[in-house]
């Protein structure tokens, strides 16, 4: 049977993460101390784990990347080196963070990036007033009118580039709003063009060098040719068909149906 000295010698699991985190200070930390320093927490309490768990995570690996991913990794591979009481987990890492355990790292010092605040840091680099304050609706909203006020040519380019995004659905909401109204904006709107065209059909024009009848149809900003016809209305009528596939319910017909609200 072995002496009390004897025994006294011999260092616990504790004892040796803690040396294995001593000796990571000079020569560096790297996944296979990590995995060395999982396996002796398996034999530990939950006190002396979150200690540890702490240390690591702040001290030890901080915000370096590859580190955290393998210390992550560590410990999903090995469950018995999580504390199982969340409640001491949470105590001692309050007691860890304010310095009562010996240990500085620099989750503890650091402050918030916010000018003039000097807080402690909480998330996102903010403290917890700056933080609340960022994620606040009301201020969100405010920070994005300040800044379309600021950027009028941005504005511009993201709304023209949704408009023609979203061109089709757009069209078709107003022509569904103005009808709901009781206007008759499609009538109106294909007299002022008759009026002006020489061929009296709309999407229709005079093509002089072929001494035929051309029909065509604009679409997301592009014209689309519907070829030359010998007479206006059969290019007038190509170009109903067009339009009934490309704008549907909101498309300028020569020759409307009696359910699309031409006559019998």
């Amino acid at each position: 049977m072995s002496s009390p000295s004897a025994t006294s010698t011999v260092p616990t699991q504790y004892e040796q993460a803690l040396q294995l985190l001593a000796g990571s200070r000079n020569t560096g930390m790297n996944p296979e101390t990590m995995k060395e320093i999982a396996r002796l927490l398996q034999a530990c309490s939950d006190a002396e784990k979150c200690v540890v768990h702490f240390m690591m995570d702040n001290q030890f690996v901080g915000d370096n990347q590859f580190l955290r991913f393998h210390w992550l990794l560590t410990k999903a591979a090995l469950p018995g080196c999580m504390p199982a009481d969340r409640q001491l987990w949470r105590e001692l890492l309050a007691i860890a963070a304010e310095g009562k355990q010996g240990t500085e790292c620099r989750a503890s010092l650091r402050r918030c990036s916010t000018a003039g605040c000097g807080g402690k840091h909480v998330a996102q680099g903010l403290c917890r007033q700056c933080y609340d304050r960022a994620r606040d609706p009301q201020r969100r909203w405010e920070s994005f009118e300040r800044w379309r006020r600021a950027h009028p040519d941005k504005v511009r380019e993201l709304g023209r580039r949704r408009y023609w995004r979203h061109r089709d659905k757009i069209l078709k909401r107003e022509a569904e709003k103005r009808w709901a109204q009781g206007h008759l904006p499609r009538a109106e709107y294909v007299a002022r063009q008759v009026a002006q065209s020489r061929s009296g059909y709309h999407g229709v024009r005079w093509h002089q060098a072929s001494g035929l009848w051309h029909a065509g149809i604009y679409h997301n900003g592009k014209r689309i040719s519907l070829k030359y016809h010998k007479t206006k209305e059969e290019a007038a009528r190509a170009y109903d068909a067009k339009a009934r596939e490309v704008f549907g319910p909101a498309a300028i017909l020569n020759f409307p149906l009696p359910a699309e609200g031409g006559s019998s």
